[in-house]
């Protein structure tokens, strides 16, 4: 499949090229007005069609069609047909005039290799292995201004097999930089963290909280391995490994505990608590464990919130345990999520993502530039409670 040759941000149903690697001359920045006469927020209309937010989000959406989770350039083809160029009219951010232009597609392996070469680095990753290689955690210490900068990146180091201190370790080393350096003042962000393992993020609210918690009510399936033995021959090992209990209301109830540790009760952190001024940083691309992290930070801390609204859910998640099954003569897949997680947090939030308290996007400008918006507005907030 051929991919549209940009990059764009989503933005009040505006459609902007912030990477262009088509080779013709138009200007990042530029707005899209339409593809193939179909105007750019008819498209966005069309896919969303396609696409849910957990929790109806429509901003998760938007942020997400400017990402790698649903990109416009390969969603395009997907949703609208598959085309050897497509037209596009588009008012050039320099000149103010509308261009109006066929530009052809590219593959996957030449847009990755023009964007490097025109801007230096891919805004995307396209495997695991780039995933794995950025740093799973970083911490920024600024003395003078006493607070400290805590990036996480996902709540898995290498895998999803790795030894059970691997987080709790990372976490230790980090506040304890952070206590030992006097600060005042922690941003955790948490922004395009895309998940991992739910007791990762459990144990950083050990260092924020001063009350013992259990991150997750309860999981619970529909049915046992007898009752998915209907449908598939693969052999889901559900009863023994989750250790599964048949409820009053026909459900089947998680009980094993091992492996999931997010069913049991955290307790405090003590040698290196933190007890100062807490923001957290969140946009569409915080998925997952990383929505649970914003859930968990939200219900047992007074952190305040920046940014957008999580693109996944405060207070659930499905994505433990999943099935795909694949027909005898289609290339299509439908993909079952067995195990439903309900997050300890208050019932009235728990169906839609983490809602900042302060409401913060980058603009174009911004996104070319490179500046951030969200971690600066913080970092004037900081430098204001100081004077």
């Amino acid at each position: 499949q051929k991919l549209l040759p940009f990059h764009v941000m989503v933005q009040n149903e505006r459609t902007f090229l912030i990477r262009n690697m088509s080779g013709k001359e138009i200007a990042d920045g530029s707005e899209i007005l339409s593809i193939d006469n179909n105007l750019s927020n008819k498209i966005i209309s069309e896919f969303k069609l396609h696409f849910a937010g957990d929790g109806f989000c429509e901003s998760c959406l938007d942020y997400r069609f400017g990402s790698s989770y649903h990109s416009f350039y390969r969603s395009y083809a997907w949703i609208l047909g598959s085309r050897p160029s497509n037209n596009f009219a588009i008012r050039d951010r320099n000149t103010g005039k509308i261009l109006e232009i066929d530009l052809a597609g590219i593959s996957g392996s030449e847009f990755r290799e023009r964007e490097k070469k025109k801007y230096g680095n891919n805004l995307h990753t396209s495997s695991l292995e780039e995933t794995l290689a950025k740093p799973v955690i970083i911490t920024n210490i600024d003395r003078k201004n006493r607070f400290a900068y805590l990036k996480i990146n996902r709540f898995f180091k290498d895998s999803f097999d790795e030894p059970a201190n691997t987080f709790p370790d990372l976490y230790k080393e980090a506040f304890r930089q952070i206590k030992n350096s006097g600060i005042k003042t922690l941003i955790i962000d948490l922004r395009d963290n895309g998940g991992g393992i739910g007791g990762n993020a459990a144990h950083l609210i050990r260092y924020l909280s001063g009350n013992p918690f259990i991150p997750t009510r309860e999981m619970s399936l529909r049915g046992n391995d007898e009752y998915y033995a209907k449908i598939t021959s693969e052999k889901l090992d559900l009863d023994q490994y989750f250790g599964l209990k048949k409820s009053s209301d026909g459900r089947y109830l998680v009980t094993e505990t091992k492996d999931l540790s997010e069913l049991r009760e955290f307790q405090p952190e003590t040698d290196h608590q933190f007890r100062g001024r807490i923001y957290v940083l969140i946009n569409g691309g915080t998925v997952s464990a990383a929505a649970a992290a914003a859930g968990m930070l939200r219900e047992n801390t007074s952190a305040v919130f920046v940014g957008q609204e999580t693109g996944g859910y405060a207070g659930m998640s499905n994505g433990i345990r999943q099935l795909t099954i694949r027909g005898d003569a289609t290339d299509v897949s439908i993909n079952f999520p067995l195990i439903h997680s309900d997050f300890n947090v208050h019932k009235s939030v728990k169906g839609r993502g983490v809602v900042p308290d302060h409401f913060v996007e980058s603009s174009v400008s911004d996104v070319i530039s490179g500046r951030d918006a969200i971690l600066d507005f913080v970092l004037e907030r900081i430098r204001k409670e100081k004077r």
